[in-house]
């Protein structure tokens, strides 16, 4: 089901799937299947994701990724998502240049 050729039921697969599984869809096409598993998979994790196409993924990762992965979103070029990587910085209380 997690190559299901509906998006609404991979989104479902992605909200039930085990999570030591959901690795297994960090590719999926479609951002909003790939937003519920950065909500989902643990801080080491959800590093996968980084590097995603949509934004939202990102804004995501970094409200959770673990505080050593955080430097990787400090310049990136949504607004929203260097903001987030700043709170996110200062809540940890790290000190970036």
């Amino acid at each position: 089901f997690s190559r299901d050729k509906d998006v609404q039921v991979r989104k479902v697969v992605a909200q039930r799937l085990p999570d030591v599984s959901l690795g297994l869809m960090v590719d999926d096409e479609a951002p909003e299947v790939r937003r519920i598993l950065a909500e989902r998979m643990s801080p080491k994790d959800v590093v996968s994701l980084l590097q995603d196409s949509d934004w939202v993924v990102r804004y995501t990762v970094a409200e959770r990724v673990i505080p050593e992965a955080l430097a990787c979103l400090i310049n990136d070029p949504e607004p929203d998502v260097r903001a987030a990587v700043q709170a996110r910085l200062k809540s940890e209380g790290i000190n970036h240049g």
